[in-house]
């Protein structure tokens, strides 16, 4: 028997059935159980763990929640997808979708809002350099591989750049796609900021998240021809089921050089 009880650690903040669920997860990403096999039952684990049946149990609906695993009643227990994170080369972020869609990945998105802003967030008109008097369109959108969620995008766009974008809506709920066809923007520059969060806990729910699950945290500024901004947006990941990819290199004269596909 693993002596995965180390792995856990009582004292810690983190839930210990959330601790638990991420220590089974690690084992599926190394193969100890394959797709279709058999794991442990919930007293097995109460042993291995040293927990009680309640904490088991919250830790195996929390990996079938995020469709991990799934129960045969009366058989047990089986793997039903590798907990893998989807790994993406890092580039723009509006290309996100269009670049995972186009390595085969099941990747679909949602719109939960699309309205003029009504909450007039401080510093959106300053980043887009907008007037007081000029209105910015607000999109939220929720991202999903394979049905679960792993992605809140919010963007914001000046009104006047994207008439009838409200009444039209996404072309098939997408606004890179949207920006290009419908309006023949495509950003030649796109300034990125990335960093470790805490999301606020509706968003978590949006997401279907635990609050302790990790999170990434893009912040976009892209710029079109005229020097001017024609989107800022946040965009949050969870940790858990996304990994981004990038190189950095010298070059022949010794530069370091930063590389993004």
């Amino acid at each position: 028997m693993n002596n995965n009880n180390s792995k856990i650690d009582k004292n810690s903040p983190v839930p210990i059935y959330y601790q638990i669920a991420n220590n089974i997860k690690t084992r599926i990403i190394n193969g100890e159980w394959n797709i279709g096999e058999r794991i442990p039952s919930e007293f097995e684990f109460t042993r291995e763990y040293n927990v009680s049946r309640v904490t088991i149990r919250q830790s195996l609906q929390n990996l079938e929640k995020d469709n991990i695993i799934y129960k045969i009643r009366g058989k047990g227990v089986y793997v039903k997808n590798n907990a893998s994170p989807l790994i993406h080369e890092l580039g723009y972020p509006a290309d996100v979708g269009t670049k995972m869609r186009q390595q085969g990945t099941n990747i679909t998105s949602e719109i939960v809002v699309l309205e003029v802003d009504k909450n007039k967030i401080p510093n959106i008109k300053s980043k887009l350099k907008l007037n007081e008097k000029d209105k910015v369109v607000y999109i939220k959108r929720i991202f999903s591989l394979d049905g679960i969620p792993i992605s809140l995008s919010r963007a914001w766009l000046p009104l006047h750049k994207v008439p009838d974008i409200i009444e039209k809506g996404l072309i098939s709920n997408r606004l890179s796609i949207t920006l290009k066809n419908r309006y023949g923007y495509i950003p030649y520059k796109i300034e990125n900021f990335i960093e470790a969060t805490t999301p606020a806990l509706v968003d978590m729910k949006l997401l279907n998240a635990d609050y302790n699950t990790p999170t990434i945290t893009f912040n976009s500024i892209s710029y079109i021809e005229d020097g001017l901004p024609l989107e800022y947006s946040k965009v949050i990941w969870l940790g858990d089921k996304v990994k981004f990819h990038f190189n950095v290199q010298k070059d022949d004269n010794n530069n370091i050089i930063f590389t993004v596909v």
